[in-house]
């Protein structure tokens, strides 16, 4: 049989720089990771001491880069002989399949931003490290084993010599065949034929430690069925976001194209009401001059009459005067007559002043109808003034009124105005930010479907590996591992 150290074959460069980034990624985490394996096997475990950390990070240093180089081996040969010495194999194993299970987690959460080809790379890197390491371990304890087993095989009479090599060779060949099963990664692998009493203990420890492997990749693989069925919710919710922020995006759009219409609308409506404002208050203070007006025109309207109140006096004086003069031109006239002849032309004059006189009076009569018709018609003047210059009182009140409103709602309007800028400008910067939100939702959306892609590989990863000979098994532990 090959040294352990022929049948491993060297790491390319590429590998090594690949084992480096795993190195890179998992080993501060490697404290949690020892002590979650220690713990396994011990349970009063507490913590590691720095000599025994360090120990161990130099040995998962030289693994994952694939610095497998003869003092590796000789630590190895050296660290399996005092595990064989003072832990039994299935409770090494197990802590070595914590181990490695911890190990696998904590690459998978380092590096779940990364593309599912890298993350390929570093797994399988990590699994290589991983199997190549415990393979070591398990050659060199079982070459503690066959040590053992030689120098006790050497104490026995010769008679049994024979009988207890042919054994050995079976338990061997059986232990082999285990071996490169394991290598093969099939761990639903069992031995089930009999072994010497000597050799039952490597058959119990080998089938324990591959039971204790296969729980943790069962482990790993629920995990993973967790993480994909979570993953598929995730993105299908985010699918459904992505579309119901586009549909709010597309409608908050609409709904600023509509505020900014109306925004503008309300805006010139102010500017108009504005004007508006502006006539109405013209149109005050041409009412103001128009009632001005018509209080002057009731004055003069007033005038008027007291100056027909006047006429008539004047008028009565020269219907008085006339009526004295027809009396006079009476009188000479009787006394033109009794001077006889030398009174004719006096008489003559009598006669013409009496009927001046009555012209007078006459004409002193018409103009006192005339005044008496302008009177009714300035009195009819002056009431029709006075009924104007109340109308227009109540038209300066109500244009008085009118102008408030106006600039009321010209007030209105420009608050409005304002509020919907405001409002506006928040829509605006709503569907800035709905826009934003949507182009986030799809960068979630992707990246939950490179999240499921990852899982689906990590899945494909851990089925590669035979975990169980009945299938029916195998789902019913994920199940029951999930459950748990």
């Amino acid at each position: 049989m090959k040294n352990i150290e022929e049948q491993i074959k060297p790491w390319s460069d590429a590998q090594k720089r690949v084992g480096t980034e795993v190195r890179d990624l998992v080993q501060k985490n490697l404290r949690h990771v020892l002590t979650c394996a220690y713990r396994s096997v011990d349970p009063n475990f507490k913590e590691l001491s720095e000599a025994l950390f360090q120990q161990e990070l130099r040995k998962f240093n030289r693994i994952a880069t694939g610095d497998l180089s003869e003092q590796y081996f000789t630590e190895q040969a050296a660290i399996a002989q005092n595990i064989a010495q003072m832990v039994e194999y299935p409770a090494y194993l197990s802590g070595y399949a914590i181990y490695a299970a911890e190990l696998v987690i904590t690459l998978v959460e380092a590096s779940k931003w990364k593309t599912a080809a890298k993350r390929r790379e570093l797994l399988r890197s990590l699994l290589n490290s991983i199997f190549v390491d415990v393979s070591v371990a398990m050659h060199h304890f079982f070459a503690e084993i066959s040590a053992t087993a030689e120098r006790e095989r050497n104490e026995f009479d010769r008679r049994l010599k024979e009988s207890e090599a042919e054994a050995d060779r079976v338990s061997m060949a059986n232990l082999s065949d285990a071996l490169t099963a394991l290598a093969n990664r099939d761990l639903s692998y069992r031995i089930e034929a009999e072994f010497p009493a000597k050799s039952k203990a490597a058959k119990t420890n080998f089938n324990g430690a591959t039971e204790a492997l296969l729980d943790a990749m069962l482990r790993i693989s629920a995990t993973a069925e967790a993480i994909r069925t979570g993953t598929e919710e995730i993105a299908t919710a985010s699918d459904d976001l992505s579309q119901r922020t586009e549909r709010q995006a597309s409608s908050l759009e609409k709904t600023a194209a509509a505020v900014e219409e109306i925004t503008t609308t309300v805006q010139r409506t102010s500017q108009d009401a504005k004007r508006a404002n502006e006539v109405a208050s013209g149109a005050k203070a041409d009412v103001d001059r128009s009632g001005e007006i018509m209080s002057q025109a009731e004055q003069a309207m007033s005038e008027i009459a007291r100056s027909s109140g006047e006429i008539n006096q004047i008028i009565a004086v020269i219907d008085e005067i006339a009526f004295q003069t027809n009396l006079l031109a009476l009188n000479a006239g009787v006394e033109a007559a009794r001077a006889g002849d030398a009174g004719k032309g006096f008489a003559v004059v009598a006669s013409e002043v009496r009927a001046l006189a009555q012209r007078s009076a006459e004409a002193a009569k018409e103009i006192r109808g005339l005044i008496a018709a302008s009177s009714q018609q300035v009195k009819r003047g002056v009431e029709l003034v006075e009924s104007t210059s109340q109308t227009l009182g109540t038209i300066v009140s109500k244009v008085n009124e009118i102008d408030g409103l106006i600039g009321a709602i010209a007030t209105s309007a420009q608050e409005q105005a304002a509020g919907l800028t405001e409002v506006n400008a928040a829509i605006v910067q709503m569907d800035q930010v709905t826009q934003q939100n949507s182009a986030m939702v799809e960068e979630t959306t992707t990246a939950a479907s490179d999240l499921r892609a990852k899982t689906r590989h990590l899945a494909d990863l851990v089925n590669n590996f035979k975990l169980a000979a009945d299938p029916v098994r195998s789902r019913s532990i994920i199940r029951g591992n999930i459950a748990a």
